[in-house]
């Protein structure tokens, strides 16, 4: 389920950011390149931080499924 919402959000983010891209909100009075500009970042920043909230979300998910698992055939890690 999060990793569907961390996917979910990182879509919204993406289609945010190239809908800023394409046209600026009303009633911005910056320059057209500096929103741009700010786009780009909000996108390809919006990446990274998706990229590594994926990265913890593998970690969690791996470090739970580690401890849960019997070890080497035995019943409770660390009995015989």
């Amino acid at each position: 389920m999060r990793g569907l919402t961390l996917l979910g959000a990182g879509a919204a983010h993406a289609v945010l950011a190239k809908s800023l891209f394409a046209a600026s909100p009303p009633g911005v009075s910056h320059a057209a390149a500096d929103l741009q500009l700010g786009a780009q970042v909000m996108h390809y920043g919006g990446d990274v931080v998706g990229m590594a909230l994926a990265a913890v979300l593998a970690w969690q998910w791996y470090t739970r499924r580690a401890r849960s698992a019997p070890r080497f055939g035995f019943g409770r890690a660390g009995t015989a």
